[in-house]
């Protein structure tokens, strides 16, 4: 089993903002967990769940430990924003991969696989495969 660190959006100025992102990481995850071989390790959601999110310290504190997790990941797959940019939470992710795929690592010799995803795709093969996770897409609009 390939084991999938999902990286989205998550961080937002309102509750209601935040609530629709989660939304999204919720059917990113259905996503890569129904591809076939895919385990996704979804830290966002669980620290989300006892961590406040608008307070930066615990968001930072957070954010490190899924960066922890992240190295124990056999990929990194990178859900876009509309605009096809990145968060910074994601961005400081993808740094984190980059380097530790640039460091010799002694007890792990395979690189992380980095991958991207457009939001699109990602709707489109919900609508076309999964019609629960593309309810909970369709929450993050």
């Amino acid at each position: 089993m390939t084991k999938v660190f999902p990286a989205s959006r998550i961080g937002a100025k309102t509750k209601k903002g935040f609530q629709k992102n989660l939304n999204r990481m919720r059917a990113f995850c259905r996503f890569i967990i129904l591809q076939e071989g895919y385990e996704p390790e979804p830290t966002a959601l669980m620290y989300c769940q006892f961590l406040d999110d608008f307070n930066p310290k615990e968001r930072e504190l957070g954010m490190e430990r899924g960066r922890m997790r992240l190295l124990k990941c056999d990929e990194l797959w990178m859900l876009r924003n509309e605009d096809g940019s990145l968060s910074s939470g994601m961005q400081k992710e993808l740094e984190a991969t980059e380097k530790f795929n640039t460091t010799l690592v002694q007890s792990r010799y395979e690189k992380i696989t980095i991958k991207y995803f457009t939001p699109e795709a990602v709707e489109k093969w919900l609508k076309e495969n999964d019609p629960f996770g593309y309810k909970l897409w369709l929450k993050s609009k």
